[in-house]
């Protein structure tokens, strides 16, 4: 964990920035270093919410009872972790578009010529002023896909626990 808190401690914008300046500014470059900036913070939250469950008398009963290490963990220990990392995916998702979305804004995203809504904020933002729509529409759905896919990742948790 102390190697994941390390890659914790830097700042996502300044990551992108030295992507830009070593031109690597394409899609993959930049889903690649938002997706690895997260993996420090998700596998603290895994690792958070499995410790409880993890040392219960039901864990240590399946392991005296001979099952495996998958058994216990993939299927018992799974079902207690859905739902705070869904919760945690659905944070993240806004936490990712909010960085990519900053990144854009700055110049260091995507090229111009692209077909994003982000891009769509930087190019028409010399504009905010004469015309706010041509910025505020891609901003609004931006805002409305962060706040949707986690609309939905609360009605599959609460769908989840009305059926145990």
């Amino acid at each position: 964990m102390r190697t994941l808190d390390l890659l914790l401690a830097l700042p996502g914008l300044l990551v992108l920035m030295a992507l830009a300046a070593t031109d690597h500014r394409g899609r993959f470059w930049l889903l690649a270093a938002a997706g690895t900036l997260q993996v420090p913070a998700i596998a603290r939250l895994v690792r958070g919410a499995a410790l409880a469950p993890a040392s219960r008398t039901a864990v240590e009963a399946l392991r005296m009872q001979g099952h495996g290490w998958c058994y216990v963990h993939l299927r018992h220990l799974a079902r207690e972790l859905a739902a705070p990392v869904a919760t945690d995916a659905g944070a993240r998702f806004s936490v990712v578009l909010y960085l990519l979305a900053s990144a854009n804004f700055l110049g260091l995203g995507l090229p111009s010529d692209s077909s994003d809504w982000a891009v769509l904020i930087e190019r028409n933002a010399d504009a905010l002023f004469l015309q706010p729509a041509a910025v505020l529409v891609p901003a609004g759905l931006l805002m409305s896909l962060c706040v949707g896919a986690n609309l939905l990742v609360d009605g599959a948790l609460a769908r989840g626990r009305a059926v145990r």
